[in-house]
């Protein structure tokens, strides 16, 4: 009982903790106090009232653009988990194999999606399609990593238990390996959910189409009279990039407990 009571302490503790910080955010920026210390003017910083009467009036404009960029980094963020998934299971069965994967993987997402948005803007046709490769690349790094350190960083002798009872590779891989991934599985989406959000902004950045978070962030910081609703977009990408981590987080907490049973 008392475990149990020092349980939902930590979880109410774990979300009241950020609620509290954010309040706290928002009365220093209403008050104008972060304003006085950096020596912001409103323009530079708009308040977070002037943020939320630009979000309101163009609640319909930011659903739309918001859902353009969140369908390229959703699509983005599943092929590229997969491809980094499949590429440590791959690694795994044939440990050689990662030896040499591993430094081009590292080579890859060190090209920043500056660089990349264009490219892809060459290689493909479609601004859709150039934008979800952009996504893909930058998201497969982070899941193969972690995927393949949790399916090689086994319980001690549970290998050697497997052996003694003469299990075959692919036995070991589906009870053994791809069980104990499943914690790693899910850091490394909740790692490409911020990865995925950030190359599909940047990349509508230099997208050929006129729409998405990213371009309008672009365009409206740059007119005068629009600013205050570049961070209205702003906000709602962060927002969005909450959301998404959420889902995960709660996906992961019944995948974990449903694993435990």
């Amino acid at each position: 009982m008392k475990a149990r009571t020092q349980t939902l302490r930590w979880r109410m503790l774990s979300v009241l903790l950020p609620v509290a910080f954010l309040v706290l955010i928002i009365a220093l920026l209403q008050t104008k106090a972060i304003h006085q210390i950096f020596g912001f003017t409103t323009a530079q910083l708009p308040l977070p009232t002037q943020i939320c009467t630009q979000f309101a009036r163009n609640l319909d404009k930011i659903v739309e653009n918001g859902w353009t960029t969140v369908s390229v980094a959703l699509l983005g963020l599943i092929l590229g988990s997969f491809l980094g998934f499949l590429s440590a299971a791959i690694a795994s069965v044939k440990p050689r194999i990662f030896q040499g994967m591993l430094p081009l993987l590292v080579a890859i997402n060190s090209i920043s999606v500056v660089a990349m948005a264009p490219i892809m803007n060459r290689w493909f046709e479609s601004s859709f399609c150039a934008k979800a490769a952009v996504v893909t690349i930058a998201c497969i790094g982070a899941m193969s990593v972690n995927a393949y350190k949790g399916m090689n960083d086994l319980p001690v002798f549970s290998r050697d238990l497997m052996y003694s009872y003469a299990a075959s590779d692919s036995v070991q891989f589906f009870f053994l390996q791809l069980p104990n991934c499943l914690p790693r599985l899910f850091v490394g989406l909740r790692t490409n959910v911020v990865t995925a959000m950030i190359s599909a902004i940047i990349s509508e950045f230099f997208s050929t189409e006129s729409q998405g978070l990213g371009y309008m962030i672009k365009t409206s910081l740059k007119i005068g009279n629009q600013k205050v609703l570049g961070w209205a977009y702003i906000i709602a990408a962060a927002a969005v990039s909450i959301f998404i981590y959420f889902v995960i987080t709660l996906i992961e907490r019944r995948a974990l407990k449903e694993r435990s049973r």
